[in-house]
């Protein structure tokens, strides 16, 4: 097989396929990566692939997002499709939007014509204003048969990227958004549990409570970020080289839009250090020692864009949306950010030796997060607190998580005020008591199945 002529070797070295496809397996940094990774994990991308389509996939920075793209080009190699008709862009790469132009007019004058071709556009929003030249491109019919797969890490931009766009959305073309998320821990437990020669996982039943929590406190610390899964299944601990990645998207992305570190530090040593508490942006302001107010929420918002935290509103019980007026609480989007966050503020001599994360926030902010993928996800503030509340179908739940060695009454005080409320507690077992129903948080974790919601 012969690569096509005529094309920038930043473009041939992301498409080895065009050499051939053990080429592709081989030196491919993603997929040889994949392929020797020792627990492998493979994200699934519901896409339909046989109708032409744009389709905008977002999802942090190191997730995987890439992988899956190679992937998805190597099952199109297996099932026959012509090497020259996928193409990979890593839009990292393109220092201009001129540049960016012409690679889509090469893309779409070498596959034009009646067959189907595949244009995996990855992390867009390095580009300023693609979004205009891609529309420009797409109108012209350069793409008429094609799959476009754009991905990216800022929400802010595929979401304004969207207002380009109307003209596709009449004519069919764009897919809903989708969104990758990190590792559950179902699927933490299906990977550790895995016999490696048969590739049978352990049902999660069957395995003991006691061994779940061991698990589960290794989750804690790894997160679901593939990297940091592998190396906590293999080695038991994270090494600051794997930390050092993640602080450099983070800082990487603010410096990228001509943000100040120093006022970037400032803001994740406030979030880190009222990690789990009722504040107001202002309040939280307080804590930051540069700086503007405005800023100072620029960068909150910003830091959520990028799937750096989740910034949670209190539930309006009238309206069922958020409560605009109230405290806001803020959560890592994963455990492994928030160890990375503490990594970096620790290297810039922003936290105290005796600074410890405090591990029931983190597993709050596991089960927010967790539940936020399905429902609108928010947090009660009433007489009393509680963690959790998600909207579901026309009411709301309220979710209380205790992870203490014992669960007492006074945990029950403000659920059971409601009729549907639920406790997750860290002892095994489940049950009810003054109305509230208690499960075992580390089992319904175990399953990715929301059946324990249910009345």
């Amino acid at each position: 097989m012969r690569q096509p002529n005529n094309l920038p070797q930043s473009l041939t070295n992301h498409n080895l396929h065009w050499v051939s496809i053990e080429d592709f397996r081989q030196r491919d940094p993603q997929i040889s990566a994949l392929e020797s990774a020792r627990f492998i994990h493979h994200f699934k991308m519901d896409i339909n692939l046989s109708e032409p389509a744009v389709h905008l996939l977002l999802g942090p920075r190191q997730l995987g997002k890439s992988t899956l793209l190679k992937s998805t080009m190597l099952d199109l190699l297996k099932e026959g499709w012509d090497p020259e008709s996928i193409w990979y862009v890593a839009c990292d790469g393109i220092v201009t939007l001129e540049r960016f132009e012409e690679t889509l007019r090469m893309f779409g004058e070498r596959n034009s014509g009646d067959r189907r071709s595949f244009l995996f556009l990855d992390e867009v929003q390095f580009i300023a204003n693609w979004a205009l030249i891609f529309k420009a491109v797409l109108d012209e019919g350069l793409m008429a048969r094609t799959v476009v797969v754009i991905t990216g890490s800022d929400a802010s931009v595929l979401k304004d990227s969207k207002t380009y766009f109307p003209g596709v959305n009449r004519r069919g073309l764009c897919a809903q958004d989708l969104e990758l998320f990190p590792i559950t821990f179902a699927e933490f437990l299906k990977l550790e549990s895995s016999d490696s020669a048969s590739h049978a996982a352990t049902p999660p039943e069957e395995i003991p409570h006691g061994r779940k929590m061991e698990l589960f406190k290794q989750y804690i610390k790894s997160g679901g970020f593939p990297a940091s899964v592998n190396q906590i299944l293999t080695g038991g601990s994270i090494p600051d080289g794997l930390y050092s990645v993640y602080e450099d998207w983070i800082v990487g992305d603010f410096l990228r839009k001509n943000r100040d570190k120093t006022h970037l530090g400032a803001v994740l040593q406030a979030v880190i250090t009222t990690l789990g508490s009722q504040n107001s942006f202002s309040r939280l302001h307080q804590h930051v020692d540069r700086g503007s107010l405005p800023t100072t929420i620029e960068y909150l918002e910003l830091l959520e864009h990028i799937s750096v935290i989740r910034i949670v509103s209190a539930l309006d019980q009238g309206s069922l949306g958020p409560a605009q007026k109230k405290s806001k609480k803020f959560h890592f989007r994963d455990p492994l950010l928030a160890f990375a966050v503490e990594n970096l503020l620790r290297k810039q001599q922003r936290l105290g030796k005796s600074f410890v994360l405090p591990e029931s926030i983190l597993v709050e902010g596991i089960v927010s997060n967790y539940l936020a993928r399905q429902y609108p996800t928010y947090y009660l503030k009433a007489e009393g607190e509680v963690d959790v509340a998600i909207v579901r179908e026309g009411g709301f739940i309220p979710i209380e998580v205790k992870w203490a060695e014992q669960t007492r009454s006074n945990d029950f005080k403000q659920l059971k005020k409601y009729k549907n409320g639920i406790l997750l507690r860290k002892e095994a077992g489940s049950g009810i008591r003054d109305g509230v129903r208690i499960f075992s948080l580390v089992d319904v974790l175990a399953v990715d199945d929301l059946r324990w919601l249910d009345p």
